[in-house]
């Protein structure tokens, strides 16, 4: 790190350094504009082309080899304004072994174990220049860390090459986050091979941003994630004392590629898919799924990632516990997305396709099950109530974190003792908001009571508990109701933009044609389906079990709207629309008004 040492040297190092970090922008930038034209035209001229595959999201040939040009401009900007070194020579053998077998497997298709391999034998070259998280753990821990680390964000961002620009956009966000960070503590090897990233990144994300002329393919895209994973190492601050101080700033700067490899693994894993296979299964996918277009999907993605990582390298510069909360609150936030987003169907279209009668997004979202996997929610509101205390501790003077499993631990019983997590979350009622308060309250008493067993001074303590019970009921009741009222105006909004063009009717065969002409079915232009409560079905002679299956039903055939002929199963049929989230009308009620 820099040090002010006479007469503004602090200043004048700081301002060469700011000057190297926009040249080596500014080259790399340059350099990519320039290559990645050439690199299309040569691999249309080759016919080194992307075609469209049912696994894959493009719909037309794209040239490839694009990460050719990112590799050329980043390494060329930086063999430009970097000096050699060990540690640099070290670095770029990495970074050459990585794109070489990207490489290799764009143009022969590399088995999975052997580019695995590879990319094992690249992080220990990285290992090896002496470049590992900075801590005072033993190294017998820090190393395979660092090693799964390296691995792990190569693999996030090969990964997270599957829309338009998304790949090529978190990489430009997260250089220019650790470029600014390593500005902030006077790093200039990761400033300066951060910002070369950056205008690498940028410089080819003007080629590949929807609609894109080129893709990056794996030498591009592990490219980016070996060099990300080196640079967020390097520009983390040294010498940390925990090793969970070391490894947060780093996660925090890659969350989104770390997000996305984890969800898409876990729902892969849920639904008994190969994990190694490609899909439409991605969070971008199923933002699009959701109702976003592909541009608003990336630029979200990398909104998010902007945010999050320019407070975790601000939280860097006051206290490590804000840089802890900073940890908390986004690890928060990732679950409660996982979660909402794990209620959208990408998988029924592709086992069902007869069900698809055109191209536009579907999607059932079952915002009423929002806590319905309790594991999950006990998961969130503990991280929620480690959150509560850090914020209490560190509005006093002197923070002390030494209680913090005594709260989760308090929060967790008083909450099941309250009946917080007894059923299903419907809506935010007055009732469930008052459970909270009850539920925060205990939480705050037992936390008190116990950290006073810890010898710690009574009044400190009184005003911390009062802190930390305010704090958690906000934190707890604000995730739920974000929640709830974001799966809401999806929902409404999906609903209004599919339309009316599938509907299903529950009545008798014979009775459904004079149902739907007395409720204006000229209106209804589309699929009408006919669920009969004997079990009659239309769907290519499957048969229902009654109206037991009529969850399923909705999930794949994701209708405008259910019509019930009459009063019978009415509640039943009701409480299904409810939990999957479609319109249900009732024509003797209304008056045959939808």
């Amino acid at each position: 790190m820099v040090c002010a040492n006479k007469g503004g040297g602090y200043g004048l190092i700081s301002d060469i350094l700011l000057l190297k970090i926009i040249a080596a922008a500014g080259l790399a930038f340059v350099i990519g504009l320039v290559l990645t034209p050439i690199v299309i035209i040569l691999a249309r001229k080759i016919g080194f082309v992307a075609k469209p595959r049912a696994d894959r999201w493009h719909s037309k040939p794209t040239a490839l080899m694009g990460g050719t040009a990112i590799f050329a401009a980043a390494g060329g900007s930086c063999l430009f304004v970097l000096s050699g070194t060990q540690t640099a020579m070290g670095v770029g053998l990495a970074l050459l072994l990585i794109f070489l077998v990207g490489l290799y497997d764009d143009i022969w298709a590399m088995r999975p174990h052997y580019k695995l391999l590879g990319q094992v034998v690249a992080a220990c070259f990285v290992l090896g220049s002496g470049i590992h998280f900075q801590t005072t753990a033993s190294i017998f821990l820090v190393w395979p860390l660092t090693l799964l680390f390296i691995v792990g964000i190569t693999n996030a961002m090969n990964l997270l090459d599957n829309m338009d620009g998304l790949a090529a956009g978190v990489a430009l966000v997260s250089s220019l986050v650790l470029a600014l960070g390593s500005y902030l503590s006077g790093n200039a090897v990761a400033g300066v091979g951060s910002a070369a990233l950056a205008g690498a990144a940028l410089s080819f994300l003007v080629f590949n941003f929807y609609p894109a002329k080129v893709f990056m393919g794996d030498c591009g895209s592990m490219f980016l994630g070996l060099a990300l994973a080196v640079l967020a190492i390097q520009a983390s601050t040294p010498a940390r004392a925990t090793l969970t101080g070391a490894v947060l700033l780093p996660s925090i700067a890659l969350a989104i590629p770390i997000f996305d490899t984890t969800f898409v693994t876990i729902m892969r894993k849920a639904n008994r898919r190969p994990i190694s296979d490609g899909g439409c299964d991605h969070t971008s996918h199923r933002l699009v799924k959701l109702g976003f277009s592909e541009r608003q999907a990336v630029l979200l993605l990398c909104g998010s990632s902007l945010l999050v990582g320019t407070a975790g390298i601000f939280s860097v510069r006051f206290q490590e516990p804000l840089l802890l909360l900073v940890g908390v609150l986004t690890s928060v936030g990732l679950l409660v997305l996982g979660r909402f987003l794990a209620q959208v169907n990408v998988y029924a279209s592709a086992e069902n396709p007869a069900l698809e009668s055109n191209k536009e997004p579907r999607v059932v979202l079952a915002t009423e099950r929002l806590y319905k996997r309790h594991f999950v929610t006990a998961l969130i509101d503990a991280l929620l109530a480690f959150a509560a205390f850090l914020i209490a501790s560190l509005l006093q003077p002197h923070p002390v974190l030494s209680g913090a499993s005594w709260a989760v631990a308090s929060t967790a019983f008083a909450f099941a003792a309250a009946g917080i997590y007894r059923g299903e979350w419907h809506y935010l009622a007055f009732r469930d908001i008052v459970n909270l308060a009850v539920g925060s309250m205990f939480a705050g008493v037992i936390t008190f009571l116990s950290l006073i067993l810890t010898g710690r001074e009574a009044g400190v303590l009184l005003e911390e508990a009062g802190v930390y019970t305010a704090a958690l009921f906000v934190l707890v009741a604000g995730v739920r109701a974000v929640y709830l009222l974001a799966g809401r105006a999806v929902s409404i909004a999906m609903r209004q933009r599919l339309g009316n063009d599938r509907w299903v009717v529950v009545a008798e065969p014979d009775t459904s044609s004079e149902l739907l002409s007395g409720i204006g079915g000229k209106q209804m232009a589309g699929e009408v389906i006919t669920l009969s409560a004997s079990g009659a079905s239309p769907l290519k002679g499957r048969q229902l079990d009654a109206l037991d299956d009529l969850d399923s039903l909705l999930a794949e055939v994701e209708p405008g709207a259910v019509i019930l002929a009459g009063p019978e199963e009415c509640e039943r049929v009701k409480d299904a629309c409810r939990r999957m989230g479609v319109r249900c009308i009732l024509p003797h009620v209304s008056g045959g008004k939808p």
